[in-house]
């Protein structure tokens, strides 16, 4: 049996599923994240791992900077 993902991302290209969930695993102290892509989260079987986990979608947006002090 495999391990429920402590959380699923999902969202299109250029969302930031990749650094987001890099983040998220490194916080949580493990790799514990489902990161979907390209239609995955449509099939059946990628559903089943998200049925038990919280489920973020991510989208694209402007990006802002920031100044150092």
């Amino acid at each position: 049996m495999s391990a429920v993902p402590a959380v699923v991302l999902v969202g299109p290209p250029g969302a930031g599923r990749s650094t987001v969930g890099a983040l998220c695993a490194a916080v949580a102290g493990h790799p514990g994240v489902l990161v979907l892509g390209g239609g995955a989260v449509l099939d059946p079987g990628t559903r089943a791992p998200q049925a038990e986990s919280p489920v973020v979608h991510l989208a694209p947006g402007r990006r802002r900077g920031t100044t150092a002090v």
